[in-house]
């Protein structure tokens, strides 16, 4: 996979469909790409469509579903990256695992974080509203 490309790496691919057939193509052409792992995005706040990002979080059914057609079609692992925009994460993350989630990604937004290094990956925060 892509220990082949990027030894001693994990490339984890994020995608995020817009129906069932989109779901379906989307994490097998990234399992036949290379990846090691998919996490499926059901947090994004900035898709305001039905059946997209953050809506499919809030819609505990749709999330599970989509999940298992994931899960249907790929033999690396998934996770499901959940909303923080519902009362009880732990209620989306069961109907994650029941859907065939390996994992669940709990974060999407770090508001302290101003970037972070290209050549090191080492984050910068922002202190006192200015980044340093």
């Amino acid at each position: 996979m892509a220990e082949e490309t990027l030894p001693g790496h994990i490339v984890i691919a994020s995608i995020m469909g817009f129906s069932k057939d989109e779901w379906r193509e989307l994490a097998i052409i990234c399992q036949d790409a290379g990846a090691d792992m998919l996490e499926l995005n059901f947090s994004c706040p900035h898709m305001t469509i039905e059946g997209s990002g953050m809506k499919v979080g809030q819609a505990f059914g749709l999330l599970k579903e989509f999940t298992e057609i994931v899960r249907q079609v790929v033999t690396i692992p998934i996770l499901a990256k959940l909303t923080s925009n519902v009362t009880d994460i732990t209620e989306p993350a069961v109907y994650a695992k029941n859907g065939g989630a390996d994992g669940i990604t709990a974060i999407n937004t770090v508001r302290g974080l101003a970037g972070i290094g290209m050549d090191d990956f080492t984050p910068t925060l922002r202190c006192s509203g200015k980044a340093r």
